[in-house]
């Protein structure tokens, strides 16, 4: 038998058990479906969106390869990285999760990276954005902001490490194709459409994998596999379940989950790497970025009552802040000075 039948049939027999679950329990379906809404409109949404359609409006406009050439040697020299990919690596790191892979699909549609070098940018342009990590994650679940500015710094370092890591057998090349820029309008209404759409897409994702986490509280598997699997499912919902434990929550934010595992293929479908390749660099983000978190607790004795603290974990809904606003502004200003260059490399 070979291995495209043994695929075919486990995801059929998959689709089939899920199926029937949803069909026995359609209340906790719904419930779990309610409850993806729910985190849509209180955080997806709000933290995803403004950033998305700036991001491309920046780069549609034509703004980020008109004024990119002063970073060219800082980001070619240092990370062995174009303007551009500079740009979606920042943009990663302040925005979130699934909007660095809207970038790196964008620039591909557009002619500007190659198939091998967005497969290697979905390997590094991944983190969850500060919004998360200091306010959901540092003020809210584990009531300590100074861990939150821990876990945020560690996801960086590891970010920029593993950049180095995928980029450093490739030189950056400039590109000499012209762009296709577009009128302010033309480009503010396309990055608002495309945006949408992303953030629909994204949305549905949410709400599948909340629906599922749901239906394992039905009731037939034991309680510790449920636990084990809503680590590797969704971030939240782990990182609740992480019991304030600061290295497991880094851990967590690096390998992200499954949930946006798949919003990440849906965006990149052909410019995506290999799914073995993409766990292994995850793998590797989650070590690097567990490391350096405990150097810094080791460092800082201030913040080990946070792992022996078991005060249960608690909801907070992301808000405006200062700290919000003033990562925005920045985001602004990093994509308006990032480089417009391209190379032609072997496929991954």
């Amino acid at each position: 038998m070979s291995g495209r039948v043994i695929k075919f049939g486990f995801i059929t027999m998959l689709a089939i058990t899920l199926t029937a679950i949803c069909v026995m329990f359609p209340a906790l379906t719904a419930s779990g479906a309610r409850s993806g809404l729910i985190l849509c409109g209180n955080i997806v949404i709000p933290s995803l969106f403004p950033f998305c359609v700036l991001a491309l409006f920046c780069e549609k406009s034509g703004i980020i390869a008109t004024v990119s050439k002063f970073l060219a040697p800082i980001s070619s020299k240092i990370f062995h990285l174009s303007g551009e990919k500079f740009c979606v690596l920042i943009i990663s790191c302040l925005a979130g999760y699934p909007v660095g892979s809207r970038m790196i699909r964008s620039l591909y549609d557009g002619g500007n990276i190659t198939e091998a070098e967005a497969k290697r940018m979905s390997l590094y342009c991944i983190n969850a954005g500060p919004a998360f990590i200091l306010t959901a994650v540092g003020e809210g679940i584990l009531g300590n902001g100074k861990m939150g500015r821990i876990l945020f710094v560690a996801n960086i370092i590891a970010t920029l490490t593993i950049a180095v890591i995928a980029e450093a057998r490739h030189s950056p090349t400039s590109n000499s194709k012209k762009l296709n820029r577009l009128s302010a309008g033309d480009a503010f209404v396309t990055a608002t459409a495309d945006a949408s759409r992303a953030i629909f897409g994204i949305c549905g994702w949410v709400i599948l994998f909340s629906a599922l986490l749901s239906l394992l509280n039905c009731g037939i598997m034991p309680t510790s596999i449920i636990a084990l699997l809503s680590t590797f499912l969704e971030v939240t919902t782990a990182i609740i379940g992480a019991n304030r434990n600061p290295l497991l929550i880094s851990a967590i934010l690096s390998f992200c989950g499954l949930c946006v595992h798949c919003q990440v293929y849906s965006i990149l479908k052909q410019a995506a790497p290999k799914y073995g390749i993409f766990l292994v660099f995850r793998a590797i983000h989650a070590a690097i970025s567990v490391g350096i978190t405990y150097l810094f607790i080791k460092s800082d004795n201030t913040v080990l009552s946070v792992i022996s603290n078991n005060v249960s974990a608690r909801r907070q809904n992301i808000s405006f802040t200062y700290a919000s606003a003033i990562a925005l502004i920045l985001l602004c200003f990093l994509l308006v000075i990032s480089v417009s260059e391209r190379k032609k490399d072997k496929l991954m």
